[in-house]
């Protein structure tokens, strides 16, 4: 999931928020540059903005040998801290849970990170720098990341203005323990966006100015994705930082301050009005779900002190 600040929670800066709460520390970088091996996205093309209406399977969605998807239905409880450090957004986890990539740093400071934990039952330790990803970025611009639900993919956006599209990028890797490649372009979006679990479509916003939660597709991981056009049913529903279920059903992000969901019958459906899911003054926003479809990780904001900061937190709705 990918986003960014007051923009991940959908609502107006003040003096308390950051004016991007989204996809600098002073950990030593731990990764080692990308190596020359052949790059498997080598021959990109534009793509049709059509995609297919047809459900993905757990192939598509990198679930061989992990999780399965166990129902997208029920109700999510206020969820739990799973890592504080410092101003911390844009949360992306992996279909094991155990993997986290997002983006730490105050404003124009921003850098991407990744942390890991041995159980999903864990929390999660401040992480170290990703060097790869890093590099494709300028000084001083604002950063949003997605993760593949295999870990293989990391999806990049960097951003000067959150209210205008924005290039974002895809870098691979083979094995999750190997350093990411060189990052390639795949078009435009908005800089608070999410590619969905079979990453043939992407969802996003524009901040300040947008009046609806926008979609582009592509045929194939080897395409760019086509123009953004709003999504159906949300062309009057900004939803920022949206990040869609894996049964495509449900798309999740923030609105009016609110971690909301705005459902659809079917893939061809429009999607319906979206409403809250957690109770009265809960600010949370830029979720990110596992591929089991129970777990998910967002942004909360709040603090033990007077310096409110922006966190993650992992909340988990039990099964039917």
């Amino acid at each position: 999931m990918i986003a960014v600040a007051a923009a991940i929670i959908g609502c107006d800066s003040s003096e308390e928020t950051d004016d991007s709460l989204d996809q600098a520390g002073t950990a030593d970088d731990q990764e080692a540059d990308a190596s020359d091996s052949a790059d498997p996205l080598a021959g990109i093309v534009d793509a049709s903005e059509d995609s297919s209406s047809d459900s993905p399977d757990n192939a598509s969605l990198g679930l061989e040998g992990n999780e399965v998807i166990t129902g997208c239905t029920g109700s999510f409880p206020e969820g739990r801290m799973v890592l504080e450090h410092g101003r911390t957004i844009s949360p992306a986890i992996t279909n094991d849970r155990l993997e986290l990539f997002y983006v730490q740093g105050e404003p124009t400071e921003e850098r991407f990170y990744v942390t890991r934990r041995a159980t999903p039952q864990d929390s999660f330790e401040p992480g170290e720098l990703v060097t790869t990803l890093n590099s494709v970025c300028s000084e001083g611009q604002e950063l949003s990341i997605d993760i593949s639900g295999d870990g293989l993919r990391a999806y990049v956006a960097c951003h000067d203005d959150i209210d205008t599209l924005a290039e974002f990028y895809v870098a691979t890797r083979t094995e999750r323990t190997d350093s990411f490649g060189e990052p390639l372009s795949l078009g435009t979006h908005a800089a608070s966006f999410s590619v969905a679990y079979d990453e043939l479509s992407a969802y996003g916003t524009l901040y300040y100015s947008g009046d609806a939660t926008l979609f582009s597709s592509r045929d194939d991981l080897t395409a760019t994705f086509g123009a953004p056009s709003p999504a159906s049913g949300l062309e009057s529903a900004p939803l920022i930082a949206p990040a869609l279920s894996p049964d495509g059903l449900s798309l999740y992000g923030a609105l009016d301050g609110k971690l909301q969901v705005a459902t659809r019958d079917t893939l061809d459906s429009p999607f319906g009005t979206p409403v809250p899911i957690f109770g009265e003054g809960v600010v949370a926003g830029g979720p990110d779900m596992a591929g089991d479809c129970r777990h998910m990780v967002y942004v909360t904001y709040g603090g033990a002190d007077e310096n409110l900061r922006y966190m993650i937190s992992e909340t988990e709705r039990p099964l039917d």
